[in-house]
């Protein structure tokens, strides 16, 4: 643990240095999609300046920390900090993200930025590894994810902590502090991830449940404690900001895509309960469902937000059958080689969120291979199985595993 921390510090502090004296080609271009990932990434994980979705998150904790309004313009809270960004919204993100986000806002912006974006890349191999590859193919992933987009921006960003949470949870559900955790993470940058706690919920793991409870609570408190009012500034502003990047035209969410269709709401939400029952009904497992539709009920999607997928694209290439290996090949495909034109490839979220919803329905391995043991049947109180008094196809074994 020392060397893991030592070897974090060395490397974060190298790629400041670096950043300092070196200009990469196209560096004012180097956020936007047509300049790719390699660009994007470089440019966060050396610190440079310009606008990531972090700087946001960090502006408002920094206001935090210095007793200041977290949820005034996002305008105002980035010139604070000397990274002016002319945005006329609030945070949209929860005051329990900033509670992360805090400790990295005791630094400035770009040592801040490349220690953050680093962090995220660790987070997207401690993913891989949950799911049950080895540490250097998990490597291979996080580095080609961070490298490409839109991985690529999601290191600026605190979407990769979900997928970590839901890995996390299942990995070690039957270790209550672990599992916790890996709600708590899952459930503080969006509200979606309150979905994972459902089959702790259904098979009755109240210790998780509750021990989750407490984690958010701790992170819902703490800013509390900087700013009395930063609930409801963020029930106010923060929500009105969320509200208008949901009207956003680069909006990619089934939501977003119903409104330009003209349909009701409630359409898109009964598609997907539909969905996700016809889910559990055919695998019996609740899991793979869960990841799923945390990532297809999202009111506000951008390509990056696809990177909660890992766990599943993990398995499924470990032990799919064919035509699910192709399905899981295609929309990563697909996601990755998306954005050339330089345009936000708005109508590859729900083609990728389709392929990986066929790619769960054809699967028929137990999503065991997460702790490498094999399924056995018949534990209705298994994390991931349903219980018995659920009603169930009768044409398919229950199988579950042991940790």
């Amino acid at each position: 643990m020392v060397a893991s921390v030592l070897g974090y510090v060395v490397m974060v502090t190298g790629l400041l240095l670096i950043g300092r004296v070196v200009t990469f080609p196209d560096e004012e271009k180097a956020l936007t999609p047509a300049d790719g990932g390699i660009g994007a990434a470089t440019h966060m994980l050396v610190g440079r300046h310009g606008g990531t979705d972090f700087l946001v998150d960090y502006a408002s904790a920094r206001a935090l920390l210095h007793h200041r309004d977290a949820y005034a313009l996002s305008a105002d809270t980035t010139a604070a900090v000397g990274e002016p960004w002319a945005i006329s919204g609030a945070n949209p993100h929860p005051p329990t993200l900033l509670a992360l986000v805090a400790p990295f806002a005791l630094v400035r912006y770009t040592w801040a930025m490349a220690a953050w974006s680093f962090a995220m890349v660790l987070v997207f191999l401690l993913t891989a590894r949950f799911a049950g590859v080895s540490w250097l193919t998990s490597a291979i992933i996080a580095s080609a994810l961070a490298l490409t987009f839109p991985g690529a921006y999601g290191i600026g960003n605190p979407v990769p902590l979900i997928g970590l949470g839901a890995v996390l949870a299942y990995r070690f559900r039957h270790e209550p502090l672990l599992a916790s955790i890996g709600i708590a993470l899952a459930v503080a940058p969006k509200v979606s991830g309150v979905l994972l706690a459902v089959p702790f919920l259904l098979v009755r793991r109240w210790r998780t449940v509750c021990l989750g409870a407490v984690w958010l609570a701790m992170l819902a408190a703490g800013p509390i404690v900087l700013q009395r009012d930063v609930w409801s500034r963020y029930l106010d502003a923060g929500v009105s900001a969320a509200k208008a990047n949901a009207d956003r035209n680069d909006n990619g969410s089934f939501f977003k895509l119903a409104d330009k269709a003209g349909l009701p709401s409630s359409i898109v939400v009964i598609g997907l309960a539909v969905a996700v029952l016809a889910l559990v009904a055919v695998r019996r497992e609740m899991f793979a469902p869960v990841i799923w539709v945390m990532v297809a009920g999202l009111p506000i999607a951008w390509m990056y937000s696809l990177v909660t997928l890992l766990p599943l694209a993990v398995i499924y290439a470990l032990r799919g059958r064919t035509a699910v290996r192709v399905l899981v090949v295609v929309a990563t495909v697909l996601m990755l080689a998306s954005p050339p034109s330089g345009q936000w490839p708005v109508v590859m979220f729900p083609v990728v969120v389709g392929l990986f919803y066929l790619a769960v329905l054809l699967d028929d391995g137990p999503i065991g291979v997460l702790d490498g043991s094999a399924g056995r049947g018949g534990d209705a109180g298994d994390v991931g199985s349903l219980p018995s008094w659920v009603p169930l196809l009768p044409s398919r074994t229950v199988v579950t595993t042991a940790h």
